[in-house]
Protein backbone atom coordinates (compact mmCIF):
# COMPACT_ATOMS: atom_id res chain seq x y z
CA UNK A 1 0.00 0.00 0.00
CA UNK A 2 1.33 3.44 -0.72
CA UNK A 3 1.73 6.26 1.36
CA UNK A 4 -0.65 9.45 1.17
CA UNK A 5 1.67 11.72 -0.78
CA UNK A 6 2.16 8.65 -2.87
CA UNK A 7 -1.12 8.09 -3.80
CA UNK A 8 -2.08 11.98 -4.53
CA UNK A 9 1.21 12.05 -6.95
CA UNK A 10 -0.56 9.08 -8.48
CA UNK A 11 -4.13 10.59 -8.92
CA UNK A 12 -2.56 13.84 -10.53
CA UNK A 13 -1.00 11.58 -13.28
CA UNK A 14 -4.27 9.59 -13.62
CA UNK A 15 -5.22 9.54 -17.15
CA UNK A 16 -9.21 9.02 -17.77
CA UNK A 17 -8.21 6.96 -20.66
CA UNK A 18 -6.31 4.69 -18.68
CA UNK A 19 -9.57 4.31 -16.59
CA UNK A 20 -11.69 3.65 -19.63
CA UNK A 21 -9.33 1.19 -20.88
CA UNK A 22 -9.04 -0.71 -17.33
CA UNK A 23 -12.63 -0.58 -17.24
CA UNK A 24 -13.84 -1.41 -20.73
CA UNK A 25 -10.65 -4.46 -21.07
CA UNK A 26 -12.39 -6.34 -18.04
CA UNK A 27 -14.28 -9.02 -20.07
CA UNK A 28 -17.31 -8.97 -17.16
CA UNK A 29 -17.92 -5.12 -18.02
CA UNK A 30 -18.78 -6.81 -21.87
CA UNK A 31 -20.22 -9.68 -20.88
CA UNK A 32 -22.80 -7.18 -18.52
CA UNK A 33 -23.23 -4.66 -21.87
CA UNK A 34 -24.04 -8.07 -23.57
CA UNK A 35 -26.41 -9.41 -21.39
CA UNK A 36 -28.46 -5.97 -21.16
CA UNK A 37 -29.22 -5.72 -24.73
CA UNK A 38 -30.01 -9.18 -24.72
CA UNK A 39 -32.61 -8.77 -21.84
CA UNK A 40 -33.55 -5.30 -23.25
CA UNK A 41 -34.33 -7.87 -26.51
CA UNK A 42 -36.25 -9.97 -24.43
CA UNK A 43 -38.72 -7.31 -23.03
CA UNK A 44 -38.99 -6.33 -26.97
CA UNK A 45 -37.26 -2.86 -26.84
CA UNK A 46 -34.67 -1.67 -28.89
CA UNK A 47 -31.95 1.16 -27.99
CA UNK A 48 -34.18 3.87 -28.41
CA UNK A 49 -36.31 2.18 -26.00
CA UNK A 50 -39.13 1.94 -28.71
CA UNK A 51 -41.12 -1.22 -28.70
CA UNK A 52 -40.33 -3.65 -31.14
CA UNK A 53 -44.09 -4.47 -31.54
CA UNK A 54 -45.15 -1.06 -32.82
CA UNK A 55 -42.61 -1.28 -35.64
CA UNK A 56 -44.31 -4.72 -36.60
CA UNK A 57 -45.84 -7.41 -35.40
CA UNK A 58 -44.96 -11.10 -35.90
CA UNK A 59 -47.19 -12.94 -38.85
CA UNK A 60 -50.25 -14.93 -38.15
CA UNK A 61 -48.49 -17.96 -38.85
CA UNK A 62 -45.52 -17.08 -36.46
CA UNK A 63 -47.64 -16.14 -33.79
CA UNK A 64 -49.28 -19.39 -34.17
CA UNK A 65 -45.57 -20.80 -33.89
CA UNK A 66 -44.94 -19.27 -30.80
CA UNK A 67 -47.87 -20.32 -29.13
CA UNK A 68 -47.31 -23.98 -29.91
CA UNK A 69 -44.01 -23.41 -28.48
CA UNK A 70 -45.10 -22.43 -25.21
CA UNK A 71 -43.28 -18.78 -25.61
CA UNK A 72 -44.73 -15.24 -25.71
CA UNK A 73 -46.29 -14.20 -28.53
CA UNK A 74 -47.14 -10.55 -27.51
CA UNK A 75 -43.43 -9.38 -27.34
CA UNK A 76 -41.33 -9.23 -30.32
CA UNK A 77 -38.36 -10.19 -28.85
CA UNK A 78 -35.92 -11.60 -32.05
CA UNK A 79 -35.15 -14.99 -30.48
CA UNK A 80 -36.55 -17.54 -32.59
CA UNK A 81 -33.26 -19.59 -32.41
CA UNK A 82 -31.10 -17.94 -30.09
CA UNK A 83 -28.44 -16.92 -33.14
CA UNK A 84 -28.88 -13.14 -33.23
CA UNK A 85 -28.75 -13.31 -29.28
CA UNK A 86 -25.97 -15.17 -29.33
CA UNK A 87 -24.04 -13.00 -32.27
CA UNK A 88 -24.37 -9.86 -29.67
CA UNK A 89 -21.03 -8.90 -28.62
CA UNK A 90 -19.56 -6.03 -27.14
CA UNK A 91 -16.11 -4.29 -27.23
CA UNK A 92 -14.33 -1.06 -26.46
CA UNK A 93 -12.58 0.34 -29.76
CA UNK A 94 -11.31 3.83 -30.23
CA UNK A 95 -12.74 5.25 -27.13
CA UNK A 96 -16.45 4.18 -27.72
CA UNK A 97 -18.12 0.99 -26.17
CA UNK A 98 -19.39 -0.81 -29.42
CA UNK A 99 -22.14 -3.29 -29.37
CA UNK A 100 -22.48 -5.44 -32.28
CA UNK A 101 -24.07 -8.67 -33.72
CA UNK A 102 -24.93 -10.64 -36.52
CA UNK A 103 -28.48 -9.03 -37.91
CA UNK A 104 -28.76 -11.01 -40.90
CA UNK A 105 -31.27 -14.02 -40.47
CA UNK A 106 -32.18 -16.54 -43.48
CA UNK A 107 -30.98 -14.02 -46.05
CA UNK A 108 -32.61 -11.16 -44.51
CA UNK A 109 -31.42 -8.18 -42.84
CA UNK A 110 -33.09 -7.70 -38.92
CA UNK A 111 -32.88 -4.14 -39.14
CA UNK A 112 -35.12 -4.06 -42.37
CA UNK A 113 -37.72 -5.18 -40.23
CA UNK A 114 -37.49 -4.04 -36.96
CA UNK A 115 -35.34 -0.85 -37.30
CA UNK A 116 -31.63 0.06 -36.85
CA UNK A 117 -31.49 0.11 -33.12
CA UNK A 118 -32.13 -3.37 -32.45
CA UNK A 119 -29.04 -3.91 -31.07
CA UNK A 120 -27.37 -1.15 -28.66
CA UNK A 121 -28.66 -0.24 -25.15
CA UNK A 122 -31.10 2.13 -23.79
CA UNK A 123 -30.68 5.19 -21.45
CA UNK A 124 -31.98 3.36 -19.08
CA UNK A 125 -29.51 0.34 -19.40
CA UNK A 126 -26.82 2.94 -19.96
CA UNK A 127 -27.65 4.29 -16.42
CA UNK A 128 -27.07 0.13 -15.26
CA UNK A 129 -24.01 -0.56 -17.03
CA UNK A 130 -22.64 3.17 -15.33
CA UNK A 131 -23.74 2.12 -12.18
CA UNK A 132 -22.27 -1.45 -12.27
CA UNK A 133 -18.92 0.13 -13.23
CA UNK A 134 -18.75 2.84 -10.71
CA UNK A 135 -20.02 0.15 -8.07
CA UNK A 136 -17.86 -3.16 -8.89
CA UNK A 137 -15.16 -1.54 -11.57
CA UNK A 138 -13.77 1.41 -10.60
CA UNK A 139 -13.19 0.33 -6.78
CA UNK A 140 -10.96 -2.52 -7.90
CA UNK A 141 -9.10 0.17 -10.49
CA UNK A 142 -8.35 2.33 -7.58
CA UNK A 143 -6.86 -0.38 -5.39
CA UNK A 144 -4.55 -2.21 -7.92
CA UNK A 145 -3.49 1.46 -9.18
CA UNK A 146 -3.35 2.73 -5.34
CA UNK A 147 -1.20 -0.45 -4.41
Amino acid sequence: MVGLIEAAKRLSRLDSNDVFIFVFSRNEVLEFAERLNREQLRTGFDAKGESLKERSDYSPSYRAFKTRRGTPKDIVDLNLTGKFYDSIQAKYEGGNLIIQGDTIKDGQDLRKRWGNQIIGLTNENIEILRQYIIQIVIPDFFRLYLQ
